[in-house]
């Protein structure tokens, strides 16, 4: 038999899904413990021929052979049958909305997911599975779904929970029978004097900037739906962005929390206490301690556990671009354009704040004949303005009240940033308030990066982040770890390429940080990229263990004045700056200034993306602005196993049907080609240049088909046998691939493939390698007759390692790929141990003559005729004792 559970308090969802476990269950019996709601038990008790449940006194463990798990995932909530969940000798399948990160138990089967009610989830496998629902059934799963969604008002509510609700009504659910026991506007007395009483005692708790009411009561009698009260008393106090109710009802206190910021997240708060729920609506049991000593460890728990409110400093970009007062309506229409911007600020001569103007201002006085005019016709001169200690509400309602689209931000009155709807918005997401946020699953829902950091890296590698940090502080620079290293951190994969962004001036910043950390005892390389911003220090071995090389950049802004140009580049925040970046999942910030070491920058969602794997561009015209983003973005995909975003594959296919990676410098192609041809398994990323049509836009004679990649899987397998065989050789795998791209070429295609992408000289000699001795070689190696290890080393001993590889996997005959491992493995560094000094001593003038002989000494021994030192000396004497005629003809005859 299988068992259904859910938790001990029933409401409409857990019944619901329960039923419709039932029906994907058919051996299965539904265990309700008591402690249902009201409303619950009322429709139980008029519809009871309908639920055959069993009682959990008449339920015969032996006969259990899986537990079923609705609407709760946590085996200590299961009331008599917590024990045998835990004991692991039953399977358990589990179906649930709740996300306890830490909690969620081992299960054969489970489906937990963000959602607003478990019933959406049961009708959606009812739905894949075929399953009919009835008229009845669908009013109940309806139930369930409108009240754990609050009537689909609840910030928790998905598209899925409407989408499933959508198909109940298809199905025959009556919404007269829904209301009917869902409409909770008409209290009860006990449920008003409660309310009374609540709305009595309710205090005001301010909390890192935000507003939290906590009212308490005590009831002699127990109050049945004291939940409802939460929702009464925010109506009542709309400015309340967070509400408890600690209840002492008989022998119990019960705290109910809803929230509308996720920086209360009042499951995770609740959870602390015994209970749990979401971040939106929570509420738990106490069974000890007084109502006052509960209250007091809620206040506790909140100081603990929210997070700030954010401020105009957090949100705001900066430095503000901004303009002079003298600057024509033209030239400020031009800048707004090449920025991206709606806002530009306008600035005296004493750089003080004089007026503001919108992009659709300045359009509108170019139309009109004034772009040689100075900006100030069309600028608004009474500016909205606030300080850079308001919070989001500040913000907010000087945005609406005054139905303006940004705020410039001051500082002692002087203009330190702005704030737009496009930031609220950014920052209503981060806080996630009146909004329905994807839930990080636990691998990345964290905000602090620092103890990841510690337990990941080296103690050398932690202190330098430290003098970095301190270095910020002193300099009055924000720091940041910033791109790959960010992005790697949070998949745990190693990556020490250690990228760093300062607000600030980074040539300024790294000169401090040398002189403070470095100074004259230890030697270090210092390479200065003004143009760029940019410094790269190699830090030696003396200050963190093997060297590093780190890149320090300023925050900047980039402009590209066409497809493929270099940027020009503009300081900025680290707001703009991530917002330059190719990919969200490359777009992320760990701040390590020593007051938020750690401190996550997710602006635009690079960690739901990589929960995702998925790949996104940060903006439409991201591969117009860098062309070779096409080329990561195929790169990354493959690496991690993503997907590319359906929006960023479409900007991406047609960027490539436009061809601009033709526009794109040589040796910026080369590198990507490079990158690429470097993973572990290019051939997959290959594929898809060639679906892309990328290709032929590096060399129309570079093609995708079947060979091409059956030859690439090829050259892996050999190089997985090299890399075993001779783990201590160095060779350059990319450049295999490489050959292997270009196999079909003929030398003059090649010289122009080679001379297009500015290929390095040892790359460009090994093509040709390749492609003039191939068929030569193999056809040298292919004879099956008995070939002497001589003709074998000559066939081979003036090749690369790459070009033999290559060679090996190429080849049809397994006879080729037999000789080159044997050479590789017995005659590469085979070597005579006669010495020129000898020869000479032994009567051969200096000369050509010694290398000749060398050579004949060595095809000898490889043939087995010169085993010794001695047998060698022998040949030598008889080569001497012969006339000079015949030796040399002899050696005629040997080569």
């Amino acid at each position: 038999m299988d068992l259904i559970l859910s938790s001990i308090n029933v409401d409409f969802d857990c019944l619901a899904a329960a039923v419709a476990a039932q029906k994907m269950y058919p051996n299965s019996k539904i265990c309700l413990q008591g402690g249902n709601q009201e409303n619950v038990n009322k429709f139980i008790k008029k519809y009871k021929d309908k639920f055959p449940f069993i009682k959990a006194k008449k339920v015969r463990r032996d006969q259990i052979s899986r537990l079923i798990l609705v609407d709760n995932s946590r085996l200590d909530r299961l009331g008599n049958f917590s024990d045998l969940a835990r004991s692991g000798q039953l399977p358990i399948h589990i179906f649930d909305h709740h996300l306890h990160s830490d909690l969620n138990p081992e299960a054969e089967f489970k489906i937990i997911m963000s959602v607003g009610a478990t019933t959406t989830i049961m009708v959606e496998e009812l739905i894949k599975k075929g399953v009919n629902i009835s008229p009845f059934e669908a009013t109940l799963f309806a139930l369930g779904i409108y009240e754990d969604t609050g009537n689909f008002v609840h910030i928790s509510t998905t598209e899925r929970d409407m989408k499933a609700c959508a198909y109940l009504l298809s199905c025959g659910a009556d919404l007269k029978m829904i209301k009917e026991y869902l409409d909770s506007s008409n209290l009860n007395i006990d449920q008003l004097k409660l309310l009374n009483t609540l709305l009595q005692n309710i205090e005001t708790h301010q909390i890192r900037g935000i507003n939290i009411a906590i009212a308490v009561a005590e009831c002699d009698d127990y109050v049945n739906e004291a939940a409802i009260l939460a929702g009464k008393i925010e109506r009542h106090y709309d400015g309340f962005l967070v509400i408890f109710l600690v209840i002492k009802m008989v022998n119990r206190i019960y705290v109910i929390g809803r929230s509308v910021i996720e920086s209360v997240h009042v499951g995770k708060i609740l959870e602390k206490m015994g209970g749990g729920g979401h971040f939106s609506a929570a509420a738990a049991t106490v069974r000890k301690d007084s109502l006052i000593e509960q209250k007091q460890r809620l206040i506790k728990l909140l100081e603990d556990h929210v997070y700030p409110m954010l401020t105009a400093r957090d949100i705001m970009n900066a430095p503000v671009d901004s303009v002079p007062e003298t600057e024509s309506v033209k030239n400020v229409r031009t800048r707004l354009m090449m920025m991206h911007h709606k806002y530009m600020c306008i600035l005296d001569a004493n750089r003080k704040l004089m007026g503001i103007v919108t992009k659709t201002d300045v359009a509108k006085a170019v139309s009109q004949g004034f772009g040689e005019r100075n900006i100030r016709i069309c600028m608004t001169a009474r500016v909205i303005t606030a300080e850079y200690k308001a919070t989001y509400n500040d913000l907010q309602r000087l945005m609406i009240h005054n139905k303006i689209g940004s705020v410039p931000i001051l500082r002692k009155k002087r203009l330190v940033g702005i704030v737009t709807r496009e930031d609220l918005l950014m920052a209503a997401a981060r806080m996630n308030i009146n909004q329905v946020e994807y839930e990080l699953p636990p691998e990345f829902d964290f905000d602090d990066a620092g103890p990841h950091l510690r337990k990941r890296l080296s103690s050398d590698m932690m202190r330098l982040l430290s003098h970095l940090g301190e270095a910020g502080n002193t300099t009055g620079m924000g720091v940041y770890l910033v791109g790959g290293f960010v992005r790697d951190l949070l998949l745990k994969q190693k990556n020490y390429d250690i990228d760093i962004v300062v607000e600030g001036d980074a040539i300024e910043f790294a000169e401090f940080f040398c002189e403070r950390y470095m100074g004259k005892r230890m030697t270090f390389k210092r390479k200065t990229f003004r143009r760029f911003q940019t410094v790269v220090l190699s830090l030696p071995d003396s200050y963190i263990k093997g060297g590093l090389k780190i890149d320090i950049t300023t925050a900047r802004l980039e402009r590209y004045q066409h497809p493929g140009a270099l940027p020009e580049v503009e300081t900025s925040s680290i707001k703009n700056d991530l917002y330059r970046r190719d990919f969200t999942i490359n777009a992320i910030a760990v701040q390590i200034n020593h007051h938020r070491f750690g401190h996550i920058f997710d602006l635009f969602g690079g960690r739901r993306d990589l929960s995702l794997r998925v790949l996104r561009a940060l903006h439409n015209g991201s591969f117009y602005d860098d062309p070779t983003r096409i080329l990561r973005a195929i790169r990354f995909e493959q690496r991690f196993g993503f997907s590319i975003d359906k929006n960023t594959e479409s900007l991406l296919k047609i960027a490539a049907e436009d061809k601009i990676l033709k526009r794109v410098a040589a040796q910026r192609i080369r590198e990507e080609l490079i990158n690429i041809l470097s993973e572990e398994k290019p051939y997959h990323a290959v594929k898809r240049l060639g679906e892309f049509k990328i290709l032929e836009q590096i060399h129309p004679k570079i093609a995708y088909n079947k060979g091409v990649f059956h030859l690439f899987e090829e050259i892996h397998r050999v190089l997985i046998w090299y890399k075993m065989e001779f783990r201590h050789h160095k060779i350059k795998p990319w450049v295999i691939y490489l050959l292997g791209m270009t196999s079909k070429m003929q030398l003059r295609e090649a010289e122009k493939f080679v001379d297009k992408l500015t290929w390095h000289r040892h790359v460009k000699n090994k093509i040709f390698e390749m492609i003039t001795h191939k068929e030569q070689v193999i056809a040298a190696l292919s004879d099956r007759r008995g070939v002497q290890n001589s003709h074998i080393y000559d066939t081979l001993h003036l090749r690369s390692a790459e070009v033999m590889l290559y060679l090996m996997a190429d080849s049809k005959e397994s006879i080729v790929e037999e000789k080159i491992s044997h050479y590789f493995h017995a005659l590469a560094n085979f070597k005579v141990k006669t010495t020129g000094k000898e020869i000479i001593e032994m009567g051969v003038e200096s000369g050509p003559e010694i290398g000749r002989i060398l050579r004949y000494l060595l095809h000898r021994k490889l043939d087995g005729l010169a085993p010794t030192h001695q047998d060698e000396l022998k040949i030598v004497q008889q080569l001497v004792e012969e006339k000079s005629h015949r030796l040399s003809r002899g050696f005629d005859e040997v080569y």
